[in-house]
């Protein structure tokens, strides 16, 4: 509790946390036993006493749309007769991002778009870069904020308007603000389309 900074309203609400915590700790010690067949790992976290039913609505803003690209008819990859390795490790290429936590705003539309403009910044310049999720959640107006978003009103907004500044220059508050054009305009990246 300590440690996540964790304070509950009463002694009722804080045995009702403890028991899905100790849930938890059972799905990742069973998780454990069965660890040499998986190709990722579980462990305790600030989100350890949360239900998936309190979990995803106070924690996921995605919203899954048909629309998915600014081009209006589908086109064949243009890459097809590209040869391809059987494996590739981005992580390991430099060009993915460190783990981020959106808190309690419904921004993870904002930190999706954010790391692949991230990611591509990367594989052109070779320098890996925080950009910044508040922007967009302040100044991407199609998109809802902290309720929900999508990514390609992000991309749209990013090539249509200002580009992304510096994480440094806007920074992460989790909560939807107005827009700060003047960090805005100062553009690192640019995109001038998406597909």
């Amino acid at each position: 509790m300590a440690r996540h900074g964790r304070i509950y309203k009463d002694n009722l609400e804080k045995e009702k946390r403890y028991g899905i915590f100790l849930e938890t700790l059972r799905f990742i010690e069973d998780f454990d036993n069965k660890a040499a067949n998986q190709s990722y790992k579980v462990g305790l976290n600030q989100f350890s006493d949360l239900t998936t039913e309190e979990f995803v609505p106070r924690y996921t803003g995605f919203r899954a749309t048909s629309r998915s690209s600014n081009s209006s008819a589908a086109t064949t990859f243009k890459y097809s007769t590209t040869q391809v390795p059987d494996s590739l490790n981005w992580v390991e290429k430099g060009v993915v991002g460190s783990i981020k936590n959106q808190g309690g705003c419904g921004s993870c539309w904002a930190f999706a778009a954010t790391a692949t403009v991230e990611s591509i910044l990367a594989m052109m310049t070779g320098k890996l870069v925080d950009l910044s999720e508040q922007q967009l959640i302040d100044c991407s107006k199609l998109n809802y904020g902290c309720k929900w978003g999508w990514m390609y009103l992000a991309y749209e907004y990013i090539a249509q308007n200002h580009g992304m500044t510096y994480e440094s220059n806007y920074p992460y508050s989790g909560v939807e603000g107005t827009c700060g054009e003047r960090a805005a305009s100062i553009a690192v990246a640019r995109l001038k389309g998406y597909e």
